[in-house]
């Protein structure tokens, strides 16, 4: 390999005695080059690289181009980017066709350098010949298929009886970008989607039902949702409105075995629905149902208008409507005794439905925490909010709701016509703390109670008596007299 200095050029130069002059030797990476002043003063330097230089060196010939009478052909000048790219790709001329239309001196090889040069993929040999699918799908065309209408290239493959790789490398030839997957993957589910996108858009009883549900039972992962439930009557009314056009799936029961350290002694058969579909995604995640919801749910901003129906979707996935018969100390009253509990795993849930029941309906009732199911709870046991809680939920009977508790609702309604619920005075603050200091003084509550009927007229003695016959203690006293008064 020749060393290529500063020395050695001059002495080459020295042995060619027609007079040149080195200014420069310029290293690339793939190559050297020289910088070759001409004698004559009105030519420009010419640029070679060392094999050239070599060549011409050995064969005694000049070395600068005009003196030789060398033709330069300016090809960035006469052949821009666009004029090749119109040439070679939308007119399907060849490089030699092309190299032919520039004139004598002009080869092929001069048009492939520009080729790379300009970085426009090159044709295969075969792909030279003219073919029916670019004169069928023109760039125009293709461009109207793919972006305008949003098709994908295996949909466009099959309107022209091609393959869907001859559509990709069109696209390639054509210079038009391709999808990215999370663009491809969010066309593809609103295109392939198994609900009505509509439905989730507009405010409706349905859909605060239906997302009542979802925020109790339902998940997300991506732009995948489901829903599972033992109830099969909610997941097909569910199916039903959201225009659900796929398979509503079966999960077999289990028999024994633990789950989460748990015995489990048998399961009722499992409904299901999945579907995948961006926008719908988005929409109920912003409504509340985000991934891995359990413990970070929050209560949404639901229309006073549709509380009603969003309550009662939240029940029929994660409540309870519970009737006990109950009876006095003496065993001879009996009564009825009423309770909708509400589950969440979400303290902030809980939180803000019981503040909300309070504020807007007066609606009050115990909150909790289960150590067993993991679970916080909202219980209402007092029979006026019940009462109110249960018109709420059915101001109209013929609205949907999971047939099992819907009964119970409804007889808890049919109940109340004929239910007489007395009507309370609460005891205030200051009255609670006179009561606490009479009872620490040893006073009888027999006559606590007479004092307090006294000063208050509508204040019932029977209410009053009845717990003390019940209860005892005078903790549990206090406790009963600031619950209920």
């Amino acid at each position: 390999m020749i060393k290529w200095t500063n020395e050695k050029v001059e002495n080459m130069l020295l042995s060619l005695d027609k007079g040149y002059r080195l200014l420069e030797i310029i290293r690339e990476k793939k190559a050297t080059f020289l910088f070759i002043s001409c004698p004559q003063e009105n030519h420009s330097p010419q640029k070679m690289n060392t094999r050239t230089f070599s060549k011409r060196i050995d064969e005694k010939i000049e070395l600068c181009d005009q003196c030789a009478g060398r033709k330069h052909h300016h090809f960035d000048e006469v052949m821009p980017k666009e004029k090749l790219f119109h040439l070679y790709v939308e007119k399907n001329m060849s490089s030699t066709e092309i190299a032919l239309k520039l004139g004598e001196g002009v080869t092929r090889q001069h048009i492939n350098h520009l080729l790379r040069k300009y970085d426009i993929p090159r044709k295969q040999q075969q792909l030279n010949l003219p073919k029916p699918l670019q004169h069928r799908l023109p760039r125009e065309k293709l461009y109207f298929h793919y972006v305008t209408e949003r098709k994908s290239q295996i949909e466009i493959a099959k309107i022209y009886n091609e393959n869907p790789a001859s559509i990709k490398y069109l696209m390639q030839i054509y210079r038009i970008p391709a999808r990215n997957s999370p663009e491809a993957n969010k066309l593809r589910s609103l295109k392939y989607a198994k609900v009505n996108t509509g439905f989730f858009e507009k405010f409706s009883y349905e859909f605060f039902y239906v997302l009542g549900v979802f925020l109790s039972d339902g998940w997300r992962s991506g732009n995948l949702i489901g829903i599972q439930m033992t109830d099969n009557d909610v997941i097909e009314y569910i199916a039903k409105v959201i225009g659900y056009t796929g398979e509503i799936r079966t999960r077999k029961p289990r028999y024994g075995g633990k789950v989460n350290g748990k015995q489990i002694y048998g399961r009722k058969i499992i409904y299901e629905i999945q579907f995948r579909n961006f926008k719908v995604a988005q929409i109920l995640n912003d409504w509340g149902l985000v991934e891995r919801k359990s413990k970070k749910l929050l209560f949404p901003k639901i229309p006073k208008k549709f509380v009603g129906a969003f309550l009662r979707g939240f029940l029929d996935g994660d409540g309870s409507v519970i009737i006990e018969q109950q009876k006095n100390s003496k065993g001879t009253y009996k009564t009825k005794q009423f309770r909708l509990v509400f589950y969440t795993s979400s303290k902030q849930f809980r939180d803000s439905l019981c503040e909300l029941l309070k504020k807007e309906y007066t609606i009050t009732g115990g909150s909790g925490f289960e150590k067993e199911s993991g679970k916080y709870y909202l219980s209402i046991g007092n029979k006026q909010s019940v009462y109110t809680l249960c018109r709420l939920l059915y101001k109209d009977i013929n609205v949907f709701g999971m047939e099992r508790k819907k009964k119970k609702i409804i007889y808890i309604l049919d109940y109340q016509k004929s239910d007489k619920i007395p009507e309370y005075k609460r005891l205030s603050i200051d009255e609670v703390k006179i009561v606490k200091q009479l009872l620490n003084q040893g006073i009888p509550i027999v006559k606590i109670v007479k004092k307090l009927v006294a000063q208050h007229q509508p204040f019932t003695q029977l209410r009053l008596e009845e717990h003390i016959r019940i209860f005892l203690s005078k903790k549990v006293m206090i406790s009963i007299l600031v619950t209920y008064y």
